[in-house]
């Protein structure tokens, strides 16, 4: 006789993930899901058909003649329904852990995906997708600056998706509580050396709202107090021979944004203008 190795209680006890996933349903959680090309559907129907499996392993050894012989041994059952189990969890832990990598075949997917998430961001969820964007910088200003002729729709879904980042929110979200991250995207342009300006709109935005943010940089250069004056920022975004010879950072900022002048508008203007000059001087001493 065919041992029970799950009993109906713990079939009731494997719907716990039905639980767990309303916990992922984060936007960049989905949005991750969504590069990997694996919908919620997906992951309920992989939790539903697994609870279906423990249910019949927990039943199975009351029905001795059934044909095949191999469908009547629990094991079979639970087996399947662990594998399901085991599916779910995995592709849950992977998104938890692992920002989504753009490529080649996958840079479709994850413009539609991000641009569905920066539609209805909150703020929360900006701070962790910049989180992905950091991780995936380098490789969409790879696949931007291919050859048209080579790969006209994957290029200008690259660059389209760089112009959508330049969301004056988003940015201002990077500028405002993740200077660093900003910085790192600033000079991953300069390290990349796109041979187009892939990207420039992106690259403006960025230098324009470190310009206009209204912390003043007196203190914070020093003591680092406002998030938005760390000095790497500055730097990053003014002080760079590539970006300033080819993104042309100053062209971020226009009449406009000049309209309502104040100290921290002046100390960011002196500073930027400060290292472009230092920049200059600089480079042509090589």
């Amino acid at each position: 006789m065919n041992n029970v190795y799950f009993s109906i209680g713990d079939a009731v006890a494997g719907l716990g993930i039905f639980l767990l996933i309303p916990q992922f349903l984060k936007p960049v959680y989905i949005f991750r899901l969504r590069v990997i090309g694996i919908g919620l559907r997906t992951l309920y129907a992989a939790a539903a058909l697994g609870f279906i499996c423990v249910m019949v392993a927990a039943v199975v050894p009351n029905f001795p003649n059934v044909r095949p012989v191999f469908l009547g041994n629990p094991l079979v059952w639970e087996l399947i329904g662990g594998l399901l189990y085991a599916t779910s969890y995995s592709a849950l832990g992977w998104v938890y852990i692992f920002p989504a990598r753009v490529g080649l075949r996958s840079i479709t997917k994850y413009v539609r995906a991000g641009a569905n998430l920066l539609a209805s961001a909150s703020e929360e969820d900006r701070v962790e997708f910049a989180a992905d964007i950091v991780s995936n910088i380098k490789r969409l200003i790879r696949i931007a600056d291919r050859p048209r002729k080579a790969a006209a729709n994957i290029s200008s879904n690259s660059e389209s998706f760089l112009q959508l980042l330049a969301d004056p929110v988003f940015c201002r979200t990077l500028v405002v509580r993740l200077p660093w991250d900003a910085a790192r995207l600033l000079r991953a342009f300069s390290q990349e050396r796109p041979k187009a300006q892939v990207g420039r709109v992106f690259v403006h935005q960025i230098t324009r709202e470190w310009l206009i943010s209204s912390e003043s940089t007196g203190a914070g250069e020093v003591d680092w107090q406002g998030f938005s004056d760390a000095p790497e920022l500055s730097e990053a975004a003014f002080g760079d021979t590539y970006l300033n010879r080819h993104y042309l950072p100053w062209e971020s900022l226009t009449a406009f944004d000049i309209v309502h002048v104040d100290v921290g508008l002046i100390e960011r203007i002196y500073r930027a203008a400060q290292l472009t000059i230092d920049n200059h001087i600089s480079d042509g001493r090589q």
